[in-house]
């Protein structure tokens, strides 16, 4: 027999080599891993390590190409193997499987396949949160505790669809309850998870233009007041709130119906001539069945709706009055299909 010259194989190599097989394996499974405290489906993570270990690619340019792909697989194992995604980070950084700042994005259009990688996003972002811009936050959810890159689509199960979210947000955060200071924080949420422009925002939620410009502004003043932090969170609760049970009101199909401002005039009008409405002024009425039922507020439909002479305890009645009247109003011949079925009149989140 002739002679075979065989070479000891080191035996953390075996065992990365064990380790990249078991996870191909087990990539068409429904199994999980664990890396940086988080779980993440076995496809996830094999795919993240195929994309860490791209210069594995270029490594038969090498003198010795097995000793290089070895050492490249050494890496990545190494930094996904890892508990503490901070350490991983570093650990990514020091032997130049990541380099900083290359991993993040102004926008989430058209993005590589890289760049959606939940394992990725958590090991490339989530160290840098506190680094980031309250807008880039947002659009990581680094309040999450695992970033991530928004999807360059929208994909249900990944964004809050913009219909869901109303004109003026539910109740407001703190004291962050003014009509104008409500829409921004719905802006905010609808920018949670996502690269949406706030100038798309705003005219998807039936704003005025300048209101691409609030974001910003409201942000500052937060962060100013020391309240930044609590607010993220929030955010984030009620995105994840939101994903997991969304409103079963669609707010843009509303608006929609009532974008004719003299067809709620002349409902409010109608309804006034009964006994049961007159308490309150057809104005009055018109400005209440509109925001009542699209979640927004009058001020931002049309001038033809809203009149800053308009009382608000005149309003409060009136909008108690739409809540309290609502199938009368719903049985109006105006508006045949108001009401879409089993939605409710109003919903607010948990």
């Amino acid at each position: 027999m002739r002679d075979v010259e065989f070479r000891r194989v080191a035996p953390e190599i075996v065992e990365a080599q064990v380790w990249i097989l078991e996870l191909a394996r087990g990539a068409s499974e429904p199994s999980t891993n664990s890396f940086g405290g988080q779980r993440f489906s076995t496809r996830e993570y094999f795919d993240a390590a195929l994309t860490l270990g791209k210069p594995i690619m270029s490594c038969q340019a090498a003198s010795d190409p097995d000793a290089a792909c070895l050492e490249q697989l050494l890496k990545v194992k190494s930094i996904l193997c890892e508990e503490d995604v901070h350490a991983a980070h570093s650990l990514a950084v020091e032997q130049s499987v990541l380099t900083p700042g290359t991993w993040l994005l102004r926008d989430g259009r058209d993005l590589p396949r890289s760049r959606t990688n939940a394992v990725i996003g958590h090991l490339a972002i989530t160290p840098l949160a506190e680094k980031l811009s309250p807008t880039a936050q947002l659009t990581f959810r680094v309040a999450s505790g695992c970033a991530r890159y928004p999807t360059a689509h929208e994909i249900p199960g990944n964004h809050i669809p913009l219909s869901s979210i109303p004109q003026v947000h539910w109740t407001g955060f703190r004291d962050y309850t003014t009509a104008k200071d409500r829409a921004v924080l719905s802006m905010l949420l609808a920018r949670s998870g996502t690269a949406r422009p706030w100038g798309h925002i705003a005219f998807a939620l039936g704003l005025p233009h300048e209101f691409s410009r609030y974001p910003p502004l409201l942000i500052r003043q937060i962060k100013r007041s020391g309240d930044w932090t609590d607010t993220l969170d929030q955010i984030e609760n009620q995105t994840r709130e939101l994903l997991t049970g969304p409103p079963p009101i669609d707010y843009h199909r509303r608006r929609l119906q009532l974008a004719n401002p003299d067809l709620t005039i002349s409902i409010a009008r109608i309804l006034s001539t009964s006994r049961t409405f007159r308490a309150v002024t057809p104005h009055a009425l018109a400005v209440a069945i509109w925001e009542v039922y699209t979640g927004g507020a009058a001020e931002f439909a049309t001038e033809s709706l809203y009149s800053e002479d308009s009382n608000d305890g005149d309003l409060s009645s009136a909008r108690n009055l739409v809540r309290e009247q609502w199938s009368t109003i719903r049985s109006n011949s105006l508006l045949p299909d108001l009401g879409f079925g089993e939605e409710p009149l109003e919903w607010r989140p948990p």
